[in-house]
């Protein structure tokens, strides 16, 4: 082989070289340039939740099993609003349908405080009517986790709701929740279409609330004092609201501002109304108040009659708060039945007697 011909081959060899090598580096550096993917078994840090300050608190409803997420707006911070989120009706008067899982969901809950914890279930009836006809039963279950300073309030149904829907004879019922007593921290379930039997599931976990912040139900709804007197010949049965006392605090401020309301039922059925003033910014209210019912014809043996009394707290902004009920009646028991005795057995006589009064 010549001398130019060995010069040429080397020269193709160099350049062939050359350009191998200037290829593997540019596809090295964008290989490097471009971020890589996750694996798709990889998983995302979470942050722990942290627990809010010892003085505040705030709500946090479980998560929809439909919705999938777990965003942040579940926990909402109390500001005097209620949260879109948990609020069932928007601005603009649209109702949202919200779902709920069924199972309570607190901060690193573990299997031994699941257990340690108390549950408490209640069947609540219902307020009645103007008739005097009963609205039905609401179920619910209260949860205290005293190492986490959490109540745990969960809705789980309703019973024999009345139809307000005439065309169908059913309802679109939800359930509204308020925190007393500051009356602040308003949350609703979602609402059920066309049923009066609705069944919720609904969680609500109220964070930062310590023991003291629960006395209501420990120190009881009061004692309401009365008077009666049962003048047959004028077919007259005299109420005498005297005082009551120990009633448990339903404002910010500590006190309440109750007054009395009374119904005289016949054959289950209110037919009279009467009530008394209110008194601001007590526990102790002291009424003297005097009232006179009629008793219809056919009703002068007090077979069929009895009275419902309602201590509420007075509001100028919300509805008036039940503080406690008393029925006084001949299907009663116990001090009530013992004081409508000794009234229907002693005519044109007034008998006072201290009523515990009842949730």
């Amino acid at each position: 082989m010549s001398g130019p011909g060995l010069v040429s081959i080397l020269l193709g060899c160099s350049l062939l070289l050359v350009s191998l090598s200037a290829v593997t580096c540019l596809c090295y550096r964008r290989g490097r340039s471009k971020p890589r993917r996750p694996l798709a078994f990889s998983r995302r840090p979470t942050s722990a939740l942290r627990s809010p300050a010892v003085n505040s608190y705030y709500i946090k409803k479980s998560p929809s099993p439909g919705s999938g997420s777990n965003s942040p707006n579940d926990a909402c911070i109390p500001s005097g609003k209620s949260s879109p989120g948990t609020s069932p009706i928007g601005d603009d008067g649209q109702q949202h349908a919200e779902e709920a899982s069924t199972k309570v969901h607190t901060e690193d809950e573990t299997a031994s405080s699941r257990m340690d914890s108390p549950t408490v279930d209640e069947s609540q009836q219902l307020d009645e009517n103007s008739t005097g006809s009963v609205l039905g039963q609401l179920v619910f279950r209260i949860r205290y986790k005293k190492e986490k300073s959490t109540l745990i309030v969960s809705v789980v149904k309703c019973r024999d709701l009345p139809g307000k829907d005439p065309a169908v004879g059913s309802s679109d019922p939800y359930v509204k929740l308020q925190l007393l007593p500051d009356k602040q921290h308003k949350v609703k379930t979602r609402v059920l279409r066309k049923t009066r039997n609705p069944v919720y599931d609904e969680d609500f976990t109220f964070y930062g609330i310590t023991p003291t912040q629960l006395p209501i139900k420990c120190q009881g709804r009061g004692e309401l004092l009365l008077s009666l007197c049962w003048q047959p010949a004028a077919n007259r049965l005299s109420v005498v609201v005297l005082k009551a006392r120990n009633l448990p605090k339903m404002d910010v401020t500590g006190l309440a501002d109750p007054y009395v309301k009374m119904y005289l039922m016949y054959n289950g059925q209110r037919i009279s109304k009467k009530k008394t003033h209110v008194k601001k910014r007590t526990l102790n209210p002291v009424f003297n108040e005097s009232f006179v019912f009629e008793i219809p014809q056919g009703a002068e043996s007090l077979d069929h009659v009895s009275l419902e009394f309602l201590l509420l707290d007075w509001d100028r902004v919300t509805k008036n708060e039940v503080i406690g009920r008393l029925e006084l009646g001949g299907s009663t028991v116990g001090s009530a039945l013992h004081h409508w005795n000794e009234v229907r057995n002693s005519p044109r006589r007034q008998i006072a007697e201290w009523h515990k009064l009842r949730e």
